[in-house]
C-alpha cells in the first residue's frame, strides 16, 4: 500500500494570515505588556499595603515610630508609593519609583537601614501577564481575519 501524504500550506490567507499576524505580535509585545502594567502597579501598591510580600519588611526601629508617630513601614507621605510608574516595550517592562531614596529603601543600606523591597512581582502575578500577552496574540489573530 502506498503512503498516504498530507501536505498542509501555510501559505493559504487564514492560516498563513494568523501565523504572519502572530509572528509580528510575538515581535513586538509592548501592547500586551502595557495591558499588564495596571494589573502590576496593584501588585506592587499590595507589597506596601501588607508591609512586604512574600516575607514581611523587617519592623521599624522604635525611635523610628517614635519620630513619625505610626509604624507603617514606607510610608510618610505617600511620595515614594505615588512615583512608581511602568514602562513597557517591544520585549521588556520596567517598574520604577522615581525619588531619590527609592533605592535605599528597596535595597537597603548596610547597618543603617534594612533592604524593604517593595518592587516586586510575585509569582501570583505570573497568570495575569501570561493572559495580558496572549490577549494580545488574541487580537493579532482576530485583525487578521
Amino acid at each position: 500500500m502506498p503512503p498516504v501524504t498530507v501536505r498542509l500550506d501555510l501559505s493559504g490567507r487564514a492560516l498563513g494570515g494568523s501565523l504572519d499576524a502572530v509572528s509580528a505580535a510575538l515581535g513586538d509585545l509592548a501592547p500586551g505588556l502595557e495591558r499588564a502594567g495596571p494589573m502590576l502597579l496593584d501588585s506592587v501598591w499590595k507589597n506596601f499595603i501588607e508591609q512586604g510580600r512574600p516575607h514581611r519588611w523587617m519592623p521599624l526601629a522604635p525611635s523610628t515610630v517614635a519620630m513619625k508617630g505610626h509604624s507603617v513601614i514606607l510610608f510618610k507621605t505617600g511620595r515614594l508609593m505615588c512615583s512608581i510608574t511602568f514602562e513597557a516595550g517591544r520585549d521588556f517592562f520596567r517598574l520604577k519609583a522615581a525619588t531619590p531614596y527609592a533605592s535605599r529603601q528597596q535595597f537597603g543600606e548596610e547597618g543603617r537601614l534594612p533592604a524593604r523591597p517593595f518592587l516586586l512581582v510575585q509569582d501570583e502575578d505570573l497568570p495575569g501577564i501570561g493572559a495580558a500577552i496572549s490577549g494580545h496574540l488574541a487580537d493579532a489573530v482576530s485583525m487578521s481575519r
